[in-house]
């Protein structure tokens, strides 16, 4: 299966973004017509992580569908050496952490979230990065890298490919979010989504990417799920155009991670990815790192789109934030 999907990657990526939002809607719609009132009335993160619960088995059971089951035992690097690689999110999520501490403790009243509810907010981030790291990182990045990670361009190809799929995937938030804030978002996401690719490529570890997602997500949203009366929704709506040069730092960061003197590495260790037999597990780095003429055209395709979609967006943030 997995040899089949990788030959048309943006056919399953679009079929895997498909099942990610049903898996994602489909058991949300279920529980609010048919749920007990308490996953419903205790704020976001009760009924978010309970939808969550669900997304992240459908989307384990996708990946085993898909050929790519043996993402959670890749040959790859440890945890310590990716959390390296991923030290620009670790860093800006611990600043927007302390900022939100600072603006907490100079509030005269402070209503907190009861523990428990505190609790099922850090258990559905964790949830959120378990279910979107198995379908964006586990599968999509996957499908790109099998069919062109080959060379150095091909790489390039599947990093900008991936990310766009995983922030183009947001657009789904307009069904509960404000207009511009969730295009400011997936301009931002389709940027982090080709850092997070890159992270993964470097390292080949899925469970970092779920802990750094995760931590990201807990960081970013920290005073909706400690402070009562905040929301996931109220957090996206509140982003502003100018917010889209977010996702600038995260481009310069994507080109440190794919610099040249690390495809050797990158390639030699997606040789590896799915090689169940461990004694083969010496990484063979590729002769030398040649590009294709092909993959140099694939990625130009996919560096043109990205642009045009991405500056499309912006315009259109811009415009809809004109008309408030």
């Amino acid at each position: 299966m997995r040899t089949t999907a990788s030959k048309h990657p943006l056919l399953c990526s679009v079929v895997t973004v498909v099942v990610f939002i049903v898996a994602l809607w489909l058991p949300a719609i279920l529980l609010s017509y048919f749920g007990p009132g308490f996953f419903l009335t205790n704020g976001d993160y009760v009924y978010q992580g309970t939808v969550e619960c669900f997304t992240s088995l459908i989307g384990i059971g996708f990946a085993a569908l898909m050929g790519y089951g043996w993402i959670w035992n890749e040959n790859g690097k440890s945890l310590g050496s990716g959390f390296l690689s991923s030290g620009y999110f670790i860093v800006i999520s611990l600043y927007s952490l302390v900022i939100y501490i600072a603006e907490i403790a100079m509030m005269d009243e402070v209503e907190f979230n009861p523990v428990w509810q505190m609790v099922v907010f850090v258990l559905t981030v964790l949830l959120i990065g378990l279910a979107e790291e198995t379908f964006f990182r586990g599968v999509v990045a996957n499908l790109f890298l099998d069919k062109y990670g080959n060379d150095p361009a091909g790489v390039w190809c599947a990093t900008i490919s991936s990310g766009m799929v995983f922030g183009l995937m947001h657009l789904s938030n307009l069904m509960s979010s404000d207009t511009v804030g969730v295009l400011v978002q997936v301009v931002a996401a389709c940027a982090m989504g080709m850092t997070l690719t890159a992270i993964y490529y470097r390292c080949r570890n899925i469970w970092v990417l779920i802990l750094v997602h995760a931590f990201v997500d807990f960081c970013g949203a920290f005073y909706s799920g400690f402070i009562a009366g905040g929301s996931l929704s109220s957090t996206i709506s509140s982003y502003e155009p100018y917010q889209v040069i977010s996702a600038l730092p995260y481009i310069i960061v994507t080109i440190i991670l794919l610099r040249p003197s690390k495809m050797r590495e990158i390639i030699a260790l997606h040789r590896l990815s799915g090689v169940e037999d461990t004694s083969v597990g010496v990484i063979m780095p590729p002769a030398e790192l040649k590009s294709s003429v092909k993959s140099k055209k694939s990625c130009a395709i996919a560096v043109v789109f990205a642009a045009v979609i991405l500056l499309l967006l912006f315009g259109a943030s811009v415009y809809a934030y004109g008309l408030y």
